[in-house]
């Protein structure tokens, strides 16, 4: 099925730290915002997939718990329970902007075995506008088949979907400089050109630094994707007014970007 050549595929990943603000539970404003977000960036033309965490912390407080748990079967129980809250508040959410969503729950095997139907159901939902809304399905996934984190599912999936852009969402707006952890400030690192070893070491990707919190994960899906000609911007998701432009594709303008712009490779 082909696109338009005028409309922008982006996949957008939101991490449980932007829904949760790094409580054990989803805070309903965050979603909203992030929400009015994807909203806005379909308003400016571009078709949305997103990737969101955040099923493991809405089941939390139904299961009476009150920090995530480490056994695997109790992860899998509260994922269970807490895919349908984080489902319905989007749908709740979405619903104010008059769109709609799909839920679309991935393993690995799905990439490996799936990959033809996972494409035709992606495209499918974009023609009839529809926004499909991808976690992993941490209910059944064990180690064999888990991404482990949903920043490589996410790359993944900015692949498969032949997107032209990939923007991730953290709770810090972009890879810094002499990063303070207290005060999440340092110096901007507005463009990254090539993912050399400077700067899988600013994310503590190969030495024992001081590390920002799933940064390493973050510049893994960031090498996926630019490698296969995908730019990624990595921003806040927690701004307000946040500033994004994948066009022209790969080389987005510096002045309307709030975060991190990695440009995109030959494929």
């Amino acid at each position: 099925m082909k696109r338009s050549q005028k409309t922008l595929r982006i996949v957008v990943k939101v991490g449980s730290s932007v829904l949760t603000g790094g409580k054990a539970s989803i805070i309903k404003e965050n979603l909203s915002r992030i929400v009015r977000h994807i909203a806005g960036f379909i308003e400016g033309g571009y078709d949305v997939i997103l990737v969101t965490s955040g099923a493991i912390a809405s089941g939390l407080s139904v299961l009476g718990l009150k920090k995530r748990p480490t056994e695997l079967s109790e992860l899998q129980a509260a994922a269970a329970v807490g895919q349908n809250i984080l489902m319905h508040n989007y749908i709740m959410e979405f619903d104010k902007y008059h769109l709609k969503c799909a839920q679309i729950l991935l393993t690995k095997d799905d990439f490996r075995d799936r990959k033809k139907f996972l494409r035709n159901t992606l495209d499918t939902l974009q023609k009839h506008k529809v926004i499909a809304v991808i976690n992993e399905n941490d209910s059944v996934s064990v180690d064999e088949i888990k991404f482990g984190d949903n920043d490589i599912l996410s790359a993944h999936v900015a692949v498969l979907a032949e997107a032209d852009g990939l923007l991730i969402l953290s709770d810090i707006g972009g890879l810094f400089e002499d990063f303070d952890p207290a005060t999440k400030t340092g110096t901007l690192i507005e463009q990254v050109e090539k993912i050399d070893h400077k700067i899988e070491r600013l994310a503590c990707g190969t030495d024992n630094m001081s590390c920002v919190g799933g940064m390493s994960s973050k510049i893994e899906a960031a090498k996926i994707s630019t490698r296969e000609g995908i730019p990624v911007i990595l921003a806040n998701g927690l701004k307000e007014d946040l500033k994004v432009d994948f066009s022209p594709i790969g080389n987005a303008v510096r002045h309307r970007i709030d975060g991190t712009l990695f440009l995109a490779g030959k494929k």
